[in-house]
């Protein structure tokens, strides 16, 4: 899990935001990633209670749903 951890690292400095959560399933085990700062200022770490802002990643989700939703001929 250690990959992931530097992977949200990483996105966070390229995309110069303060901090991160991942939620990472695999093969039915959960497991939680928390990188960088809720408020930088505090110095208050990102925790699994942290509220984030979705801006527009909420589109992949809704991408996501119409591809299953073809893949199983329920759309064409």
């Amino acid at each position: 899990m250690e990959h992931v951890n530097d992977y949200a690292e990483k996105m966070c400095e390229i995309s110069n935001t303060s901090g991160i959560s991942i939620a990472v399933l695999d093969n039915g085990n959960e497991s939680y990633i928390n990188v960088g700062y809720a408020n930088k200022k505090r110095k208050e770490e990102v925790s699994s209670n942290t509220r984030h802002k979705l801006g527009s990643t909420t589109k992949a989700f809704t991408d996501l749903g119409i591809l299953l939703l073809e893949q199983l001929e329920k759309i064409v």
